[in-house]
């Protein structure tokens, strides 16, 4: 990975990549930006800049936001109405002074499209020490991505932006820097990962309200189609075990053999004031010898045990037997807590057991988090890409097809199936409109009716009205 093909170092150049919260030194910022592969910002280089200098605009919006098609949670608060703006179409004359924004920032736009259409994502971990020389192992298993969802957000605002104006191809071409993006930081670690399927579920959303639009070509779809499978691979969170969390994991133990002090702080709560968590801690102290030998292979058992759940390929089924391990480990790691702090057991067998399941609950548990994320994710990309193909079809015949084998037979293509529970997705006609769903968490085919938990596209979109956001004077 080069500055050059880099999209991390090209984003460098408009918004910083790093977290302020652990207080990173300026030597520390200059030693980032010397890995990443580019100068640090100067005061003359163009910075996304924030919304907050137009937020004037949102003030009197208590009453007045929520419309047909919003969740109606109650009233708005006004420093909260901009989140509307990348979920929602609008145009620059109903909201004059947010599209000034966006126009304002299309140099750095510019920057960031660039940097999405770049092949690698690299972004190096640099974490400052304490006082006592030891390094926050949160650092470790994060990359903190600084501003970077502030590049999502314009990107989202921009897109919505030209939807609402009907401008097909400028809308596509920031839904395709968001989906980019979102594979790219997919092969990030832990919170780079998380953040990437997120967004890309989000993005997904955003294209299907571009199919919406009613001045669509065919040629329109065959360019979404040849993007969209020319986008880079999705994350794996099988691959993501491998390559993060198991060497992190077994290097946090090492970590934890040798700093007695942090150590403490990992295995008890530093922050609790009570008789249990003392004598805890208390035990601990005198059982510095802890069998790690024994607790890394524990710990590297049950990440074996877990891809070979997910190798099985039925995900729901892996992801629902790894929710069932996470429970019974967080039992057992209570049993051993029990067992410590009561002083039935202080054995050196049972100190182990408690670091073990320790480890467990924080480890392999939060990549089941991680695949459970990532199957929504590709809920979200066979609906779109079954969508796209519906709506050639109907561009191509001037109807909908009766079932999506007509969408196959038609032109040779090969649907992608339910990855809920691997058969082929839910597809309705409901009067001029169709309805297209995945089954869900469940499992159940509920129809695509909307008290169920179905995840549902319906077309045509059914557009929501946009805000009555007040214009300038």
């Amino acid at each position: 990975v080069t500055p050059e093909n880099n999209a991390a170092a090209r984003l460098c150049e408009v918004v910083e990549l790093y977290q302020d919260s652990y207080r990173v030194e300026l030597r520390e910022r200059l030693e980032f930006h010397r890995r990443i592969g580019v100068p640090a910002a100067g005061s003359e280089t163009p910075r996304l800049r924030s919304l907050s200098k137009f937020e004037w605009e949102f003030r009197d919006l208590e009453q007045q936001f929520f419309h047909e098609g919003l969740p109606a949670a109650g009233p708005v608060r006004a420093d909260n109405a901009r989140l509307h703006l990348d979920s929602v179409p609008w145009t620059a004359r109903q909201h004059p002074l947010a599209a000034s924004w966006v126009r304002s920032q299309e140099p750095v736009l510019q920057v960031i499209r660039d940097a999405a259409a770049r092949s690698h994502w690299y972004l190096p971990i640099i974490a400052s020490k304490s006082d006592s020389g030891s390094v926050n192992p949160v650092m470790w298993r994060s990359e903190f991505h600084g501003n970077l969802l502030q590049v999502f957000e314009i990107l989202r605002m921009a897109a919505m932006l030209r939807l609402g104006e009907r401008q097909v191809q400028a809308a596509w071409t920031e839904l395709r820097a968001l989906l980019r993006l979102s594979r790219h930081l997919q092969s990030a670690s832990d919170v780079g990962f998380v953040t990437g399927t997120a967004e890309e579920s989000v993005a997904s959303a955003r294209c299907l309200a571009l199919l919406s639009l009613p001045n669509l070509s065919e040629a329109d779809i065959d360019g979404f189609l040849a993007d969209l499978q020319s986008l880079p691979v999705p994350g794996d969170p099988l691959l993501h075990a491998e390559r993060y969390s198991r060497p992190v994991m077994l290097e946090l133990l090492e970590f934890l053999r040798r700093d007695e002090r942090q150590r403490l702080a990992v295995l008890t709560d530093p922050l609790a004031d009570n008789e249990a968590d003392r004598r805890l801690e208390q035990v601990l102290r005198e059982h510095s010898d802890i069998d790690w030998t024994a607790v890394e292979r524990r710990v590297s058992e049950e990440y074996d045990r877990w891809q070979q759940r997910f190798r099985s390929g039925d995900l729901p089924q892996a992801v629902q037997s790894m929710s069932e391990a996470v429970d019974q480990w967080e039992h057992l790691l209570s049993a051993a807590k029990s067992a410590l702090v009561t002083g039935k057991s202080t054995s050196r067998e049972i100190v182990a057991e408690y670091v073990t399941f320790t480890m467990l609950v924080r480890g392999p548990a939060e990549i089941r988090y991680l695949q459970r994320v990532a199957l929504d994710t590709r809920v979200q990309q066979s609906l779109l890409l079954t969508s796209c193909w519906l709506r050639k079809y109907q561009l191509r015949t001037g109807e909908w097809p009766e079932t999506p084998g007509a969408v196959e037979q038609l032109f040779g293509c090969r649907l992608p199936a339910d990855p809920m529970h691997g058969a082929a997705l839910g597809y309705r006609r409901v009067g001029s409109a169709i309805r297209l769903y995945s089954v869900g968490k469940n499992g159940s085919d509920d129809g695509g009716e909307r008290n169920s938990d179905d995840v549902v596209y319906r077309q045509p979109f059914m557009p929501v009205r946009a805000a009555r956001l007040p214009l300038a004077p």
